[in-house]
């Protein structure tokens, strides 16, 4: 990518670029004497960074109140002389938890972003295959997300109206599948404008029928549009046949001098001939297959008892026929209601309470969907229709509280307290955590990931010293759960837990040898499969995939 200056627009440009074409190294942005960078690695943005006072950690944390001016100025004197980052001065202070900390990183990150957007004028260079420090923690950030992200909260309306252009314009999806992000997260309100989008309705109709305010309808709009996930539609062929010295030749056949003869094929005095085929005296023969008596036989071929069968061949109950798929919807929307009064709003949504924002937006975008009232006009869905619509309240009111910070932090408040008054009355002993533990397995095989995980997690919340509880924990770690990909260095931390805490279950070397098999890493396979071996030397599992790595070696 070569150097330019920051244009009107271009930056969700530049940004979409880097992410589609796969590039690592770092973006670097500067408007006078500020200089802001983007790192990427493989087209995603992981880190950023800013010479401007006001993106430093420690005054977003005083801006939103999470720590005051004074121990703000505290810390970053210890900060100083003790050579440590903020973050983990704040952190050994107690003033943030480690896991705040990173949702203050990853929130200082996308504000460094996001204020680029802003910027209308300034400079840019690519360094490519340019590394971050080893202290910096990478993060895992969607670029498309934060380009619609940016155009929400930094482009004004007359900003959008300039990305969007004409109103007469018609969009319409593109066809280039690498424009179609499938962690896009829109709002509720961005889907129902995106809805209208069918390749007929021009900018303006879709502004006007989308029922949402104008600037929420602009920026799902001109934020897709400038994704490229949406496009103008066959603008440049409105009128293909047309020249501009051509538009005072609308009727090139037509001379000056023969417009006196406009119907050259009717002379004056044929006018009374209109009808030239038909005589005066033929006039009453207007209709002369049908006889008088016979007027009554409009339709000869259809008797008056018949009328009711116009459609003979078609029976009422045999146009929509229930098909096994509408039977099948009927039961997974039936059994979901009955499921819903025992939910949580995370379980409602099909979340765990440690999802990020970004879960919370796609798990709702997902549902909405599913269960949105325009899926359920088959007449044969009449009877869940009232439950498929109230699963739709109660997800878009999970989505309501989850997605917002203060009342997601009241609510996890309020449900934090009807767990433990429920942990309570069950004395917090071992053995309730070994109940958690069975009731995980039971998820397990039935294929409920997300409330097996839930359920060990609490159990070693409850008793941290199991190796069995942190065995369970692991194999959760290594299936997909909500469409998300398997956490491999998780479920090989939870492997290592269990051999700590109990050396003699063979289990947990093999499971850790399969890792290591998947992840190309032969000769660490090799070595937990023969410590599996020797804690119990006849799994056939550790047996099986030792020889299997020797006869690719023989073999090679």
């Amino acid at each position: 990518m070569e150097a330019g200056n920051l244009k009107d627009n271009s930056l969700p440009q530049i940004l979409l670029d880097l992410y589609t074409s796969g590039e690592t190294g770092v973006l670097r942005l500067k408007q006078g004497k500020v200089l802001k960078s983007i790192h990427f690695m493989m087209g995603m943005p992981i880190f950023a960074s800013s010479t401007e006072k006001d993106d430093r950690m420690g005054e977003m944390l005083c801006r939103k109140n999470i720590i005051t001016d004074y121990q703000l100025r505290e810390c970053l004197a210890e900060s100083e002389i003790a050579n440590k980052k903020l973050g983990t001065v704040l952190v050994e202070k107690g003033l943030l938890k480690p896991e705040a900390l990173v949702v203050a990183v990853v929130d200082q990150v996308e504000e460094i972003i996001y204020s680029l957007f802003g910027w209308e004028e300034g400079e840019y260079s690519f360094v490519q295959g340019e590394q971050m420090g080893d202290d910096v923690i990478p993060l895992d950030m969607s670029a498309a997300n934060l380009i619609m992200g940016g155009i929400r909260k930094k482009y004004s309306l007359e900003k959008l109206k300039r990305a969007l252009g004409s109103p007469q314009r018609v969009l319409a999806t593109t066809l280039d599948s690498k424009y179609r992000f499938n962690e896009l997260q829109l709002t509720p309100e961005e889907s129902k404008v995106i809805n209208l989008v069918d390749g007929t309705r021009s900018i303006g109709e879709i502004l006007e029928e989308s029922g949402v305010s104008e600037l929420e309808a602009h920026q799902a709009l001109a934020g897709l549009l400038l994704l490229k996930t949406l496009e103008v539609k066959d603008e440049e062929l409105v009128e293909p046949l047309l020249l501009e010295e051509d538009k005072t030749s609308e009727e090139p056949l037509l001379l000056e001098e023969d417009k006196t003869h406009e119907e050259p094929l009717l002379l004056e005095e044929d006018e009374t001939h209109e009808e030239p085929l038909l005589l005066e005296e033929d006039k009453t023969h207007e209709e002369p297959l049908l006889l008088e008596e016979d007027e009554t036989h409009e339709e000869p071929l259809l008797l008056e008892e018949d009328k009711t069968h116009e459609e003979p061949l078609i029976l009422e109950e045999e146009r929509a026929p229930e098909t096994g798929g509408t039977s099948i919807r009927k039961q997974e929307v039936s059994e979901r209601y009955q499921k819903l009064s025992k939910m949580n709003l995370y379980e409602k949504l099909g979340l765990s309470k440690t999802a990020a924002k970004e879960e919370i937006v796609e798990a709702y975008t997902r549902l909405s969907k599913e269960f949105h009232p325009e899926k359920f006009t088959d007449p044969h869905l009449d009877d869940v229709r009232e439950q498929a619509m109230d699963i739709f309240n109660q997800i878009t009111e999970a989505y309501t509280v989850l997605v917002k910070s203060e009342s997601r932090a009241q609510y996890d408040q309020r449900l934090s307290k009807e767990v433990l008054s429920s942990l309570l009355e069950e004395d917090l002993d071992p053995q309730t955590a070994k109940k958690h533990c069975e009731r995980g397995k039971v998820l397990f095989q039935e294929g409920r990931y997300r409330e097996a995980l839930d359920a060990f997690k609490l159990a070693i919340q409850l008793d941290p010293n199991v190796s069995e509880y942190h065995t369970g924990l692991g194999l959760l770690y290594t299936v997909e759960i909500d469409g998300q990909r398997p956490r491999v260095e998780d479920a090989e931390r939870s492997f290592k837990k269990a051999i700590y805490l109990d050396q003699n279950e063979s289990r947990n070397y093999f499971y850790l040898g399969v890792l290591y098999k998947n992840k190309r890493a032969m000769e660490l396979a090799k070595e937990y499969f023969e410590k599996a071996l020797e804690v119990n030397p006849r799994h056939s599992g550790a047996r099986q995939e030792l020889m299997k790595i020797r006869g690719v070696r023989q073999g090679s």
